[in-house]
């Protein structure tokens, strides 16, 4: 059976008037999907397209940087320090 990969939103900050962003799958956006794949085979912090948010009534668009969290594995002990993708870490640029 084939999954949909999930990357859902489980933390924000301030939560007040934010709410509604909780769980929702960060995956299931395009231009959001884009940019994490590309911050997670970069290593490096990305910068996404302006996309809509999710907890906004009216129409505002914001850019999201997405930092990808990695960790060493302790299992492989390669001389490239293998790591492993964790997650992602988001900055909201609300820009109008």
């Amino acid at each position: 059976m084939y999954r949909q990969w999930g990357i859902p939103l489980f933390y924000l900050e301030p939560i007040d008037g934010n709410r509604l962003a909780l769980g929702f799958n960060l995956y299931s956006d395009f231009k959001r999907q884009r940019a994490m794949k590309l911050a997670m085979h970069s290593r490096a912090a990305t910068f996404s397209e302006p996309v809509q948010l999710v907890q906004e009534k009216e129409n505002q668009n914001a850019i999201l940087v997405f930092a990808p969290v990695l960790k060493i594995c302790k299992i492989l002990k390669t001389v490239n320090n293998a790591v492993k993708f964790a997650g992602v870490c988001t900055v909201n640029s609300a820009y109008g």
